[in-house]
């Protein structure tokens, strides 16, 4: 095959780029974004309550629109002995919070606690460890523009005595 022009001498500038700076941002995006995931586990947005709802006690048949759902006919019995459950918002992003970042189980809303005790265990290693990883990155950054500028200033050049 013919190469009609030789292509650019760029060496290993890219992929020195492309390491340093993407995918270390890629790291701490992961780390954030894991950390968010695990403080909203099961993501369902319910609470156990302990306040009993009256009316609800009884034996309910379920039936859907579509008449061949597995489901149709099927018998529901509920006591007020069952557990019951109430809305609370488990996005520690949602507007209207306050600063929620680490995601850490300190942060779930009073009288709103989702987690479970091993639940909270695991998100506050994850959050802590999501702001160690940030924290490494933006010194490894900070550190290499640093030594970048000083390379402006001060020479690399030495002299060698060699002949």
């Amino acid at each position: 095959m013919r190469s009609w022009k030789r292509p650019p001498q760029q060496g290993t500038e890219v992929a020195k780029f492309s390491r340093r700076y993407f995918f270390s941002l890629a790291c701490v995006a992961m780390a954030i974004i894991s950390s968010f995931y695990w403080s909203g586990f099961p993501f369902d947005n319910l609470c156990e309550s302990a306040d009993v709802v009256p009316g609800y006690d009884g034996t309910f048949t379920v039936r859907g629109l579509d008449p061949t759902i597995r489901m149709n006919g099927t018998v529901a019995k509920f006591t007020s002995s069952d557990m019951q459950y109430r809305f609370c918002n488990q996005d520690l992003l949602s507007s209207g919070r306050a600063q929620t970042f680490p995601f850490v189980a300190n942060k779930q809303p009073k009288g709103d606690e989702w987690m479970t005790p091993t639940q909270e265990n695991v998100t506050n290693i994850f959050g802590w460890t999501a702001v160690v990883i940030l924290i490494i990155v933006v010194v490894q950054f900070v550190w290499g523009w640093v030594k970048m500028a000083q390379s402006l200033f001060h020479s690399s050049y030495s002299v060698s005595d060699e002949s």
